[in-house]
């Protein structure tokens, strides 16, 4: 029987991990500042940014941006589930409510994805202005616009449900919750000494 808090605060780091591990969408996003300040605002090349825009839009066709990302969580989330071993749960009408749970979330996440998605791809179009050079986003827009070009950009996200990869990330996953259920716990205990060193922080939620 899954009893514990923890497991799901596992349960959430486990997904949530996976999630952006294959973020195609954001491999070029620059570093922040290591004070957190946010990073200074750098003159965008007008030309770099229009091409790095081409590259982004052949990447990633608009009108296929919403349904590729709620394919890739469908997958994800599917992966995680194998991974959570939910034939520890005894209680059926229990392990019902979790299936059902994690069922739920590519569609629960739709609204925030179909925000996300256009303002991610505009901020990574700024990066790769940013980063790579005239020639680098012209030799990328001519490989992107061969077909060799579009089918690798456009179905690079398509990998994550080969069943080897699928496999990889079951593994990876499962390792994830271990990893979040045992810091879950030693967090818990930190509270737990930090509340009983200083009782007034009690009083104050």
């Amino acid at each position: 029987m899954i009893r514990s808090k923890t497991w799901l605060a596992a349960a959430t780091l486990a997904l949530t991990l996976p999630l952006g591990a294959p973020g195609v969408l954001a491999q070029t996003a620059t570093e922040p500042e290591p004070s957190g300040a946010p990073a200074p605002e750098t003159a965008l090349d007008p030309q770099n940014l229009a091409l790095a825009r081409q590259i982004l839009t052949i990447a990633f066709p608009p009108a296929q941006r919403e349904a590729k990302m709620h394919e890739l969580l469908t997958t994800m989330t599917s992966q995680f589930t194998q991974s959570v071993d939910l034939d520890k749960v005894s209680d059926p009408g229990l392990r019902a409510l979790f299936e059902s749970y994690f069922a739920s979330i590519p569609e629960a996440l739709r609204p925030a994805v179909a925000a996300f998605i256009p303002k991610q791809i505009e901020a990574i179009s700024h990066a790769y202005a940013r980063q790579f050079t005239r020639a680098q986003l012209t030799d990328t827009l001519a490989f992107a616009r061969s077909p060799s070009g579009a089918a690798y950009l456009q179905h690079a996200l398509d990998v994550m449900s080969d069943p080897e990869v699928a496999a990889a990330n079951t593994a990876y996953m499962k390792d994830v919750l271990a990893l979040g259920k045992s810091m879950g716990q030693d967090l818990q205990l930190k509270i737990n000494a930090y509340i009983k060193a200083h009782p007034e922080v009690a009083k104050e939620g």
